[in-house]
């Protein structure tokens, strides 16, 4: 680790990164082919997007940076809408899985380091931070809780899950009206700067696009286990 420091990489970048490889680590295995759709769409955004290409970058457009911070999980939305094929892999999906991999967003705590440093504004680090901690300690609970999961596991993860979107979403809201290319922005630029400088940019077109479409899966496992015709109870004497 001091020898990275000594390269000139930041703490905070360091702890994000590492805790980038466990995030990977940790996403569900029942995914099976789409793991490596995964894989692949980072892939390609750290080449086409993440990396300085010379004559464009799609934060100077705030569509463009719309559609790619958003456009994977609204994907997602539409499979689950019109009953495409990733549903069934998601309702096949132990709660646990999904769960563990949520415990990954315990890198929040890069935010306060990155502020402590001066890199991040500090309201917005904190608060980014908090959140997200939060998420990532409660999906911990939730996980060693769901060995045996029954009604109150399920009101559990509704509340916290739907936290946790909102945590996601308020990172978002204060990321895009930072956009200094953006007419009306209401925040402070080094947000925007801070969130789309490299390895940091992983988080607004990879980690909280997939963060958004796992709360949505669990959202959609919950509603599908409503609408799953309960079994008739036999009675024999």
């Amino acid at each position: 680790m001091e020898a990275l420091i000594e390269w000139g990489l930041p703490p905070h970048k360091l702890v994000f990164i590492l805790s980038s490889v466990v995030a990977f680590a940790w996403l569900p295995a029942g995914l099976g082919k789409w793991l490596w759709g995964l894989i692949v769409w980072f892939v390609v955004l750290n080449v086409v997007f993440l990396l300085p290409v010379g004559f464009w970058t799609p934060q100077e457009n705030p569509w463009i940076f719309l559609l790619l911070c958003h456009g994977f999980w609204l994907a997602i939305l539409a499979d689950f809408i019109f009953k495409g094929k990733l549903g069934p892999v998601i309702q096949a999906l132990p709660y646990r899985q999904i769960l563990l991999f949520e415990v990954s967003r315990l890198m929040a705590f890069h935010f306060l380091l990155a502020a402590r440093s001066g890199d991040a504004p500090l309201e917005f680090a904190v608060e980014a931070a908090l959140g997200e901690i939060l998420t990532g300690t409660c999906a911990l609970v939730l996980y060693t809780l769901g060995k045996n999961p029954g009604v109150g596991f399920r009101m559990g993860l509704l509340v916290w899950n739907t936290y946790g979107l909102s945590s996601l979403v308020a990172i978002y809201f204060k990321l895009h009206f930072s956009n200094p290319f953006l007419e009306r922005a209401r925040f402070t630029r080094e947000i925007f700067q801070f969130m789309t400088e490299s390895p940091e940019a992983w988080m607004p077109f990879f980690w909280m696009p997939l963060g958004i479409a796992i709360h949505l899966s669990i959202y959609y496992k919950l509603v599908q286990e409503r609408l799953k015709p309960e079994q008739p109870v036999s009675i024999s004497f």
